[in-house]
């Protein structure tokens, strides 16, 4: 039930694209100094923040592999 509802509550979030990259690089080195990634359900506001950014850029990054697997067998 609580990893449903932190899926849920990832969908909702409204980045803007270019934001959302920038916060996915800081997650990286997030990453590479603490050796995870930010968590979303984090007490602290910015690691949940890039965690977010992370989230939404995944959430872009497949909308547009979805409108070009599209577009490519609408032209097939």
């Amino acid at each position: 039930m609580h990893r449903s509802r932190s899926r849920t509550s990832c969908s909702r979030i409204n980045i803007p694209e270019d934001e959302a990259f920038e916060l996915a690089k800081r997650a990286f080195q997030f990453k590479n100094e603490r050796g995870r990634l930010p968590d979303i359900n984090s007490a602290d506001a910015w690691e949940k923040q890039m965690a977010e950014g992370v989230a939404a850029l995944a959430r872009y990054r497949a909308q547009a592999q979805a409108a070009q697997a599209k577009g490519e067998s609408v032209n097939d």
